[in-house]
């Protein structure tokens, strides 16, 4: 823990509206928690140029939308796992991607885990991280997640590090 802090690594993506927290467990695999803040990040219109110059500006449509935040999060969560691999002599990582989702039984936005993954380093050093499609990338490591084009996130369990001991 205090490798992550002293290297800060991750100041960058704290800047750009997303939150970490690390933990280490039982099972000495370090889990990482991020808050994406995805309907944040991804913008709900596209622009366009006209062939008379006029800047044309329409409403993203919702699976174009959802595609583009299920891209986004998955790149976050390889982000921080290829962050974690260059500063540590892990050779696993867990971590989990949060966000906010409407709890249809009570009305309100509430933090749910969206993305839970097991990142192995060896698996993650195989890739040409430039690319691949990082949503694709998923079905490479043991994951959960609940995602549809129409409808977006759906909540996930975490996973569990004792699996993986």
């Amino acid at each position: 823990m205090e490798a992550i802090k002293k290297l800060d690594r991750f100041s960058d993506i704290s800047e750009l509206g997303s939150e970490l927290q690390f933990s280490i467990g039982d099972t000495g695999i370090i889990e990482c928690s991020i808050s994406v803040h995805g309907r944040k990040a991804i913008p709900n219109e596209t622009k366009s140029l006209l062939q008379s110059g006029k800047l044309s500006v329409k409403k993203m449509p919702v699976s174009k939308f959802n595609e583009l935040e299920q891209d986004y999060v998955c790149s976050c969560v390889l982000r921080v796992a290829n962050e974690l691999f260059s500063s540590l002599p892990e050779t696993m990582v867990i971590i989990t991607a949060e966000d906010l989702l409407l709890n249809t039984s009570t009305g309100h936005m509430e933090k749910a885990p969206i993305l839970s993954v097991a990142i192995s380093r060896d698996t993650l050093y195989q890739f040409n991280l430039y690319n691949i499609d990082p949503s694709d990338a998923m079905a490479n490591f043991v994951h959960s997640m609940a995602f549809k084009k129409t409808a977006g996130f759906a909540p996930v369990e975490r996973l569990d590090p004792a699996q993986f001991t």
